[in-house]
């Protein structure tokens, strides 16, 4: 939700997981992604998220939440006032940065501007160096994985994906496709998605 609405000039939440269900949704992992709201302005995200934070007894992981009843409560005209948010600052390594490295000259006043707008409004801007996606993890995290595939286009080529894509996704997809009925999940089953209709199937680079 977060890069979509960030792309679009869109107002977004991700919520906690468990505050709103994932029943129905196929996630990457889902001990992290989460549903939310993407819309054009605070009250509406607010608003919408009061409709969607709600236990579901079909995602036990909504029964462990806590909800204030209205999200729009604390939308007053003052709400940033004393406000900290955090700004990762100029990159102490400069060849493991995911924040500023090749920042276009426009993104980079685009984002000068947007901090300007929250001080300005009585927030504290937090400058502090935060760890990038070079540094978290480590060993164990993720996994070489070798594309054995002879259709594809990228065969012996190594990726690295995390091991939660490798595992939650096997098991939720499995899972997804179990308890839905609709045609398209039917022919995935079976193995003969893209078989039907004129057009020859053909795996994967289907271009």
């Amino acid at each position: 939700m977060l890069y979509p609405a960030s792309q679009n000039g869109l107002v977004t939440v991700k919520p906690t997981v468990g505050l709103v269900s994932c029943a129905g949704i196929l996630p990457i992992s889902h001990s992290q992604d989460t549903a939310g709201p993407m819309t054009r302005t605070v009250r509406d995200a607010a608003m919408l998220l009061n409709a969607l934070a709600a236990e579901d007894p079909l995602d036990p992981a909504t029964e462990r939440q806590r909800r204030p009843t209205d999200y729009t409560a604390d939308l007053t005209g003052d709400a940033m006032k004393g406000a900290r948010i955090g700004v990762p600052s100029d990159p102490a390594d400069l060849l493991n940065d995911r924040y500023y490295d090749k920042l276009p000259p426009g993104s980079a006043k685009a984002m000068a501007d947007a901090i300007k707008v929250l001080e300005d409004l009585g927030a504290v801007i937090v400058r502090a160096n935060i760890p990038t996606a070079g540094w978290i993890g480590g060993p164990g995290t993720s996994m070489n994985v070798l594309n054995r595939n002879p259709l594809s286009r990228n065969k012996g080529n190594v990726a690295t994906p995390p091991i939660v894509f490798l595992y939650e996704l096997k098991r939720d997809l499995n899972l997804y496709l179990r308890r839905t009925s609709w045609p398209s999940t039917r022919r995935m089953r079976s193995g003969r998605c893209g078989s039907a209709g004129p057009v020859p199937r053909r795996r994967h680079d289907q271009g």
